[in-house]
């Protein structure tokens, strides 16, 4: 627990952990699922990749979260507390958060562990953040530099002195090339 400057308490798990359709050895993995760093009342996962399931014809991926590592689901749903939606299936996106619903082991039926719900989720590489004290699952799309690197934004160019030219110099020279982010000089010749 953690005490919140307004005198209230926030429940933060000592330990978070994730598994659903996640490239690699978590794959779904109860015993080697995906851990969560601690930030004060939130647990983070960086660069999660999300690979979608050839089982579903939706393509989408579905995760949830876990405060332990078991051998099989009934250990698990009888020793450990568990997080997902409020409804199966939920999609998260990048503009929108959602609730965690908490279960727990002892809880009694829709909060039990094992009626823990799934998040659904495009495809794609993801930071996640798991807020405790807002109750909130957010997520941020990644994108790696290369992946970058191999748009083409349209170029524009510019003479020396600032002037914006409407399309690619055919006159000799050195101009200036914008390209989405990235400046460089061309030489025409």
């Amino acid at each position: 627990m953690t005490l919140l400057d307004a005198g209230s308490f926030v429940y933060v798990p000592d330990n978070l952990f994730m598994v659903g359709n996640i490239a690699g050895s978590s794959h779904w993995n109860i015993e080697s699922p995906v851990a969560l760093t601690r930030d004060g009342n939130s647990y983070i996962a960086t660069d999660v990749v999300f690979e979608n399931s050839d089982s579903r014809a939706d393509g989408d991926c579905y995760f949830n979260f876990q405060t332990g590592k078991a051998l099989t689901f009934d250990m698990l749903n009888n020793s450990f507390e568990r997080f997902g939606a409020t409804e199966e299936g939920q999609e998260l996106t990048p503009s929108g958060s959602l609730d965690l619903q908490r279960n727990w082991p002892n809880g009694e039926d829709a909060f039990h562990s094992s009626s823990t719900k799934s998040f659904s989720i495009k495809p794609g590489k993801y930071d996640l953040v798991a807020n405790f004290a807002t109750n909130k699952l957010s997520i941020t799309k990644t994108t790696s530099l290369s992946e970058l690197e191999n748009i083409d934004p349209e170029k524009t160019y510019y003479t020396l002195q600032g002037l914006k030219l409407n399309e690619r110099p055919s006159t000799p020279g050195i101009y200036i090339v914008v390209c989405g982010a990235k400046v460089e000089k061309e030489l025409i010749k």
